[in-house]
């Protein structure tokens, strides 16, 4: 919580100073100079655990080592950081071989840090435990998904917008899978959805959505690190909305 803190300072420190902006996938695919200091800052540190580092901006297609290391997503919503909007978050996962054991997803413009870990059957907000909402009604259910980098996949992203919407009270993009999740995890959202994402996308923030009550699987498989989609919900429309998700796609 530590690192991941002080290395949301370091993005505070630098709002609208980012440097060269980078274009990756697409042109919604960005990195900044800031998600690479940030990356760097959190394997120094993680260093001095022993802790190996597999980051979104240094990945070049190695395999997942075996035992510890930590999965790190520095800017989770760049997008929104280079457009001077406030939803986006530092996220690190902690694995142990295939498994998370910690994760920890901060908000540095909102000023909240979410984390969970394997020793305690809690998630957290700054402190205070979280719980996803009660809600059994779709019709009262806010959703919330995002825009994938991949064009093949923007057909079923808004196949599955426009079914959800017959269903849900309503369906938000915000920018951020990490913090997305981790509103699942404490009720602000009720479900979430996506296509295309990668590990480092959801790794923290599926954990602490977990840990906090909710569900959390891939939509056509249980498996959602490896699969690029992932569906979370509040446990009593779980059922619900992954057979009309499955369905569409």
């Amino acid at each position: 919580m530590r690192i991941v803190e002080n290395a949301g300072n370091h993005i505070l420190r630098n709002l609208r100073r980012f440097g060269k902006v980078e274009v990756k996938s697409s042109h919604s695919d960005l990195v900044t100079e800031i998600d690479k200091q940030v990356e760097d800052m959190i394997r120094a540190e993680l260093s001095r655990y022993d802790i190996d580092v597999i980051g979104e901006e240094s990945w070049k297609g190695e395999k997942v080592r075996s035992g510890i290391f930590a999965m790190v997503d520095p800017i989770d919503g760049t997008l929104n950081f280079v457009h001077g909007l406030n939803f986006f978050a530092v996220s690190v996962a902690i694995f142990e071989n295939e498994d998370v054991i910690m994760g920890v997803v901060h908000s540095p413009m909102l000023g909240e840090t979410f984390y969970a870990s394997q020793d305690d059957e809690n998630a957290y907000m700054n402190g205070e435990p979280i719980k996803p909402s009660n809600t059994l009604d779709l019709r009262n259910s806010i959703f919330v998904t995002g825009w994938p980098y991949d064009r093949d996949m923007m057909s079923l992203t808004m196949k599955t917008i426009a079914r959800m919407m017959e269903e849900v009270q309503e369906v938000r993009i915000l920018g951020s899978a990490a913090l997305e999740l981790c509103y699942v995890g404490m009720g602000r959202m009720d479900g979430y959805w996506e296509f295309g994402l990668e590990p480092w996308d959801v790794a923290a923030g599926a954990f602490i959505a977990k840990k906090a009550g909710a569900k959390v699987s891939g939509i056509n498989t249980e498996d959602y690190l490896e699969t690029s989609q992932i569906l979370a919900t509040t446990p009593g429309i779980y059922e619900m909305s992954r057979k009309i998700l499955r369905e569409v796609s």
